[in-house]
């Protein structure tokens, strides 16, 4: 009665210290209902006090009062339709394409793939301290070609095994796992361009240590972070935007942004040209640094 005659109403809700949920719902079911009889109140209070004393009969309410109260009804009925016959809030829903989903095996094979490029990098450049240890750096300084023409030796024959390291690797994830290849020449060629700059890059550390021990520890300082950081060792899809954002400056990490790119079929040249550069650049002082190193060391 005092909800239809809007006057003041306490509800008193106990709860129960041992209990959270229960006493939980219960309060925001009470606010809701609160909330109703407020709006409630705003539409059709006239109507509900009109009602307060009991339901309309002949000996409370004449025909004249429940002809109006009809009529009321009927005019805040037809006023209510103006926002809700039609709705003036529309719902359009939007599917919005965030492009080709990648599967487990396209997401992990270029981050594995570049993994295994820099260990293989690290292990063909090792070969430096084992020639040094058969005496084949000293013979190569005592033959009529420059030494540098020895250490292009060394590049180019480290580039062949990368390539075919890379030819395999690739057919493998084509035919055996399934990953799509837009570009499978353009890909190729550009595993064996990085292979072969990091190649240079760790063959420089390894010239830069007293003894093979300690190339052996060098390289895999520079190594393991370059890998965790650059998304060899988890995809950049899986690490952290702080990560991903150090990492796509590395340099497998520009590299394997570009291999993705190619992959996709989503290669932009302007990109692709200067990371090509960048690292053309990185290799070709690494190799000057190296010619100086050789020198000093024979």
């Amino acid at each position: 009665g005092a909800i239809l005659r809007n006057e003041p109403v306490r509800l008193s809700l106990l709860t129960n210290p041992a209990q959270s949920i229960l006493p939980g719902i219960i309060e925001e079911t009470l606010s809701i209902a609160a909330d109703g009889a407020f709006y409630t109140q705003l539409l059709a209070g006239d109507e509900l006090r009109a009602f307060a004393g009991g339901p309309p009969n002949g000996a409370t309410f004449p025909d004249l009062a429940v002809s109006l109260f009809s009529v009321r009804i009927n005019q805040l009925v037809r006023r209510l339709q103006t926002y809700l016959n039609p709705p003036l809030i529309q719902l359009a829903a939007k599917v919005v394409d965030e492009g080709p989903t990648l599967t487990f095996a396209e997401t992990f094979f270029p981050a594995t793939f570049f993994m295994a490029l820099l260990f293989m990098a690290q292990g063909l450049s090792a070969d430096i301290w084992k020639e040094h240890a058969q005496g084949a750096l000293r013979r190569a300084a005592t033959m009529p070609q420059r030494l540098e023409t020895f250490l292009a030796g060394k590049v180019l024959g480290a580039a062949m095994v990368i390539a075919l390291v890379a030819l395999v690797g690739l057919a493998a994830g084509r035919w055996l796992a399934g990953v799509k290849m837009s570009h499978p020449l353009a890909a190729l060629l550009w595993v064996t361009f990085s292979g072969t700059i990091f190649f240079l890059l760790l063959m420089l550390v390894q010239l830069h240590a007293s003894t093979m021990r300690t190339a052996n520890i060098l390289g895999s300082l520079v190594l393991f972070p370059l890998a965790m950081l650059g998304g060899s060792f988890f995809p950049f899809e899986m690490m952290p935007a702080g990560l991903v954002a150090i990492g796509r400056w590395t340099p497998n990490g520009r590299a394997v942004l570009q291999f993705k790119a190619m992959l996709a079929g989503s290669i932009q040249p302007a990109q692709l040209a200067a990371t090509f550069a960048a690292l053309a650049a990185l290799g070709a002082l690494a190799l000057l640094l190296e010619m100086r190193r050789l020198r000093k060391i024979l």
